[in-house]
């Protein structure tokens, strides 16, 4: 399964940023982490074809060595490299075993950077939400003697208002919580484990 970056929405995220934006640090470090991460998943497919060339260079070699082994050609040669190809078995198996693992914890990883994402460009939309009805509000009451069918749409423009900034408050609740867990918990697991599969 090919490994799939979504540069669109990261691309959203990397042009709304700017740096008097309310948590500018942390979406700076959150973008960086989803390059990062996305690169990594990339590697990771590119290291899994590289073992897979391997096992089929292996098997070919193992069918050219069983035919010294069928004839009984005692070869310190054959015998040595029969050994490493064994060594290098369990060696495999190891490597593709911290892949599958280490595939897991950066999907999940950028799926939490990705609904960050998401509710940070959210957040914004809102607060554009929470300046128009603001200044619809005011235009409104600058109306020298409303009649009842104006102040009603003051009204109902004012419960709009109310309903906007209550998603708004929800919303950065919603963000400083993803933040301490991508960028505080989550992510030094997921770095300490994908550093070693390449120590492998």
């Amino acid at each position: 399964m090919k490994a799939f970056v979504n540069k669109i929405q990261f691309r959203k995220s990397s042009e709304s940023l700017k740096e008097d934006d309310e948590f500018f640090l942390e979406r700076k470090q959150l973008n960086s982490l989803h390059s990062y991460f996305s690169h990594s998943l990339l590697y990771l497919e590119r290291l899994e074809d590289a073992i897979k060339n391997i096992n089929i260079m292996i098997s070919d070699l193992n069918r050219s060595l069983m035919l010294f082994f069928e004839q009984e050609v005692h070869l310190d040669i054959v015998k040595h490299v029969s050994y490493i190809l064994d060594s290098f078995s369990d060696v495999r198996e190891k490597t593709t075993s911290r892949i599958a693992k280490s595939r897991v914890l950066v999907n999940n990883t950028l799926d939490k950077i990705k609904k960050l994402q998401t509710l940070c460009i959210k957040k914004k939309n809102l607060g554009s939400s929470i300046d128009h009805y603001e200044k619809k509000i005011r235009k409104l009451q600058m109306v020298p003697s409303p009649n009842q069918k104006h102040l009603d749409k003051i009204i109902r423009n004012q419960h709009k208002l109310n309903i906007v900034k209550t998603d708004f408050l929800q919303h950065h609740e919603y963000i400083k919580k993803g933040f301490d867990i991508v960028l505080e918990n989550k992510t030094n697991k997921v770095l300490f484990d994908a550093r070693k599969v390449r120590e492998v």
